[in-house]
């Protein structure tokens, strides 16, 4: 990219090349055009030589304007900066002495691993067998043992058996007078009952298992408690009952009630006379614009020039 950088650089400096710029040109240049990323990556490159503390914050700045972040770091970190590996097949054979310990060769093969890292593996020192096991000594005699812990006594031990057989005995007991019971012959004159009325239709309350309080009670209990009698009361007979319990004369109004509401009441508004009036209903329109006149007096001139307008169609 060096021909094309250089093109661009004289493109917008004046200069052949980016060596010869600044730090504050290419600061110009993204202020005058922020969203220009080429000007991004060249600004981010002049940091990078000239102020190396500013770095960092403009190549986050910079990552922002470019998708590829690889081919972002291939752009400014160059292959002279990177560190190579003189040996083809990436195996080294380094030799170091340190303190007049003999150090056994090294072999060491890396694939694209920086030198700094080869180097760094290199540096590793081999004690010599015996002080390794001479300091693994001392640690296996510094391990303090751990205390016994104290052996039980028989007599617990007897009355833990001893605990256990008696449950296990009465289990057996309660389960075999459980068989017995379920297993003993019934007599033919035995009268066993059977219920035909579930218990919750007799007392609900007490079916589940709530008692009633014999204490002196206020006003709004005696209520409850009255419910509670009504409840109690309640004995279905049949799926249909005949007799449910209600006044005739009551029955009589609630069906007239019900007999009113079946039966559409007309309805009497502008917009319905309206309706009508497109309808071609214009007698029915003048109708409902005569008791609109009469339910609202204060727009009876207002009805009343309706009524007029439909008498001249």
């Amino acid at each position: 990219m060096n021909a094309a950088e250089n093109n661009l650089v004289q493109s917008l400096t004046g200069k052949p090349s980016l060596q010869e710029t600044t730090v504050d040109e290419w600061r110009a240049i993204t202020l005058q055009y922020p969203y220009f990323s080429l000007a991004q990556l060249l600004l981010t490159k002049k940091i990078r030589q000239q102020q190396p503390g500013q770095f960092d914050a403009q190549l986050q700045h910079c990552a922002v304007f470019f998708q590829n972040i690889k081919w972002l770091q291939g752009q400014l970190y160059c292959k002279e900066d990177k560190l190579m590996i003189a040996d083809e097949t990436d195996k080294l054979a380094i030799t170091v002495k340190a303190n007049s310990i003999d150090i056994a060769d090294i072999a060491i093969v890396r694939k694209n691993k920086s030198e700094e890292e080869l180097l760094e593996n290199a540096n590793l020192i081999t004690l010599p067998a015996e002080d390794v096991l001479n300091d693994f000594a001392l640690q296996m005699n510094d391990v303090k043992d751990e205390p016994e812990l104290p052996p039980l006594d028989e007599e617990e031990l007897e009355n833990i058996d001893e605990n256990a057989a008696n449950a296990a005995a009465k289990i057996a007991d309660v389960l075999q007078q459980q068989v017995e019971a379920f297993k003993a012959p019934v007599q033919e004159e035995t009268d066993v009952p059977i219920s035909t009325e579930p218990y919750h239709t007799i007392d609900y309350f007490a079916s589940q298992g709530i008692k009633v309080d014999t204490q002196v009670l206020d006003a709004f209990t005696k209520k409850v408690h009255t419910f509670t009698d009504w409840l109690k009361q309640m004995k279905r007979i049949s799926n249909y009952p005949t007799d449910l319990g209600s006044d005739p004369d009551m029955e009589n109004y609630v069906q007239s009630i019900a007999d009113n509401s079946n039966q559409p009441e007309a309805v009497d508004t502008e917009a319905m006379a309206e309706v009508l009036v497109k309808q071609g209903k214009l007698d029915k329109a003048i109708e409902v614009y005569e008791k609109l006149s009469l339910l609202n007096p204060a727009k009876t001139a207002y009805f009343a020039a309706k009524i007029n307008q439909l008498k001249a169609l």
